[in-house]
């Protein structure tokens, strides 16, 4: 079938539109980001949102229609991971496009001050001569799934007690969930008044995540 040229541009906008108001909610983006780590049950991925399971499966649904996650049944237990790495790219930029409105920078700036931020391109240039060292302040379960290579991995509410294991030699790169993720603003907390070169990756895991194709 042929459609007129005007007919095709609406079909393609009303399609985009469709993709925007699945990310309209705050809670769907932290589940993109949280799949961005690993595959999640939808009972563990409620708990970590702290969520019911019935207002989170609404979302899972909206997501999943548009194309942004997949989903597999294990038994009595449905699984939900990202779709592909485009995923990441989409909400990264969302974010990052967010930075420039007023509202949303000022908010940023607390976070910000504490450190300067990293691209994914430097980190792994830093990584190759060995100037750097990565210190992955997410949760173990999600570290043991995969990490920047080298990474160290101490989780944000150990810090404090685990700070002796931060080099005071070397650039330190604090490697959170995502986006100005929780865990990495704690551990920026922890470690600002140190005497330490202390910066955080821009975008966090998901940044990495969504570059290793353009690794191989």
């Amino acid at each position: 079938m042929i459609f007129p040229t005007e007919s095709l541009e609406n079909l393609i906008m009303d399609g985009v539109a469709d993709v925007g108001k699945a990310l309209a909610s705050p809670i769907r983006l932290r589940v993109i980001r949280l799949l961005s780590q690993s595959e999640r049950s939808v009972e563990g991925l409620a708990a970590s949102l702290d969520i019911s399971v019935a207002n989170l499966s609404q979302h899972l649904q909206v997501l999943k229609r548009s194309g942004f996650l997949n989903s597999r049944r294990d038994g009595r237990r449905v699984y939900y991971q990202v779709s592909n790495r485009g995923v990441m790219v989409v909400s990264l930029a969302l974010a990052k496009w967010a930075e420039g409105r007023s509202d949303v920078g000022s908010s940023l700036y607390s976070f910000m001050a504490k450190s300067t931020p990293i691209s994914r391109a430097e980190l792994v240039e830093g990584l190759k001569v060995g100037k750097i060292t990565v210190i992955d302040v997410r949760h173990p379960e999600e570290f043991a799934v995969d990490c920047v290579p080298g990474a160290i991995n101490i989780p944000s509410h150990e810090l404090e007690r685990r700070v002796g294991e931060v080099p005071a030699d070397r650039d330190v790169v604090i490697c959170g969930q995502g986006l100005y993720s929780p865990d990495a603003s704690q551990a920026l907390s922890m470690l600002s008044g140190l005497k330490l070169n202390l910066r955080y990756l821009d975008g966090g895991y998901m940044a990495w995540c969504a570059g290793v194709a353009d690794d191989a």
